[in-house]
């Protein structure tokens, strides 16, 4: 029995286990079929949120994944994302029911995918770069208790949140 190259790992593969990274061996003439794109694949997970209910997502986090936070209790703070984040998307419900307050998103955030932060009710806050250039889903706040939010003009959004206003940017 052989298995072939390490292409990906499916959602939920390490759920619950409090992994933070999991590393790839490196290209050996056995495995010449190495991906070498694929060399460390860093989590963040519901134990990283600190004492005070606050999450510093690390500046290697590639993605917030499906569901990655969804029902975090220990999520009572803010969400923020360490300098030189390469974090590039927030994925379908990956907050979705925490009890959030607010969340400075990384400028290397490209995409914020449905229901990101359905069913936050604390969500107050929702703070994103000048320098962003992001697509954020329409539902992304559905039944969230984000009432307003300034962004960016080049941040595509038509979703549901009462005021939307252009945000003050000199860059």
């Amino acid at each position: 029995f052989q298995c072939g190259p390490l292409a990906s790992i499916g959602d939920y593969a390490f759920d619950s286990i409090g992994i933070s990274s999991l590393v790839v061996p490196p290209l050996t003439a056995a495995s010449s079929t190495y991906n070498p794109s694929i060399t460390r694949l860093t989590c963040v997970s519901c134990s990283d949120v600190d004492s005070s209910g606050d999450l510093l997502v690390p500046a290697s986090v590639k993605n917030i994944g499906p569901n990655q936070f969804a029902s975090c209790s220990a999520l009572t703070g803010k969400v923020t994302f360490a300098s030189g984040s390469q974090c590039t998307s927030i994925d379908n419900e990956a907050f979705t029911g925490t009890g959030l307050t607010s969340i400075e998103v990384a400028s290397s955030v490209t995409c914020i995918y449905d229901k990101a932060f359905y069913d936050c009710a604390s969500l107050a806050t929702f703070n994103i770069s000048c320098a962003s250039s992001v697509t954020i889903a329409d539902d992304a706040f559905d039944d969230s208790g984000l009432a307003s939010i300034s962004l960016p003009s080049v941040v595509i959004y038509y979703g549901t949140v009462s005021v939307i206003t252009i945000a003050s940017c000199s860059l």
